[in-house]
C-alpha cells in the first residue's frame, strides 16, 4: 500500500490515505476512511523516499 497526503482546492490537510496503486494521477478516485469519494486535480511527487508516496489535491466526486 502506498502513502498518499490530500489537501482540497482550499489548502485544508483532508489526512493520509493508503492506496494500492503506486502512482494516482489526476482523474483518478480515492476514499478516504470517512467513505467520502473525491476526484485528484493535481498530484505532486515527494522525494524518493519519503514515507508520503505523493501529495494531492482533490475535490468532492461530482455525484451521478
Amino acid at each position: 500500500m502506498y502513502r498518499y497526503r490530500l489537501h482540497d482546492t482550499e489548502g485544508d490537510d483532508l489526512g493520509v490515505i493508503l492506496h494500492p496503486a503506486p502512482n494516482v494521477e489526476t482523474g483518478d478516485i480515492v476514499v478516504t476512511e470517512d467513505d467520502q469519494r473525491w476526484r485528484v486535480v493535481r498530484s505532486v511527487a515527494t522525494r524518493e523516499g519519503d514515507a508520503i508516496q505523493r501529495l494531492l489535491e482533490v475535490e468532492p466526486e461530482e455525484a451521478g
